[in-house]
């Protein structure tokens, strides 16, 4: 395994591409693969539902590092989650989404409970009936996998090189805060 120093190194001297594609292998082999997936097959969807927001919440710091935490949130969704159809783009549900990971990760007991519920068996990704917004977790999960899946060429299709250095920058400095 990789030693602390090592992987330092590696990072810092490579190229901008060498830090972008570590995190984005990392997430997929270690979280991903090893945690979502069961999640999803043991319809655990709180755990998807948090785990999807720690994937988002990674990303949105390092492409939107100007924007604040919901912002960045919500234009990840925009760009790495959204489906085609409306009710398959999660970006609109953006707030709710991040008020129902706050309650489950920080308070559990909450009343937006009682206007968030989870349904597998819908076809839409959500849908809002008679005051209460229904969540597919997954479809969700189908449509955060997809793009996570062909992130690298999205980020090198949209991005620059300067950006690219500054995703590097502050992976780097991710790293090196904990």
């Amino acid at each position: 395994m990789e030693t602390q120093e090592e992987r330092y190194k590696r990072l810092t001297e490579g190229e901008p591409t060498e830090a972008i594609l570590t995190l984005i292998n990392s997430q997929g082999n270690y979280f991903i693969d090893a945690e979502l997936k069961p999640a999803v097959e043991q319809n655990s969807w709180h755990l998807l539902t948090l785990g999807i927001h720690v994937v988002v919440e990674t990303w949105a710091a390092i492409l939107f590092p100007n924007c604040r935490t919901t912002e960045g949130f919500k234009r990840y969704l925009e760009r790495f989650v959204d489906g085609d159809e409306e009710n398959n783009k999660f970006s609109l549900i953006a707030k709710e989404i991040n008020d129902w990971r706050n309650v489950i990760a920080h308070q559990w007991l909450s009343s937006i409970g009682h206007r968030i519920g989870f349904d597998t068996n819908m076809q839409e990704g959500w849908k809002r009936e008679n005051g209460v917004l229904h969540i597919n977790p997954r479809v969700y999960f189908e449509c955060f996998i997809s793009k996570f899946n062909v992130m690298w060429s999205i980020i090198k299709q949209t991005s620059t090189i300067q950006e690219r250095e500054e995703m590097k920058r502050c992976i780097i400095n991710k790293y090196l805060k904990y």
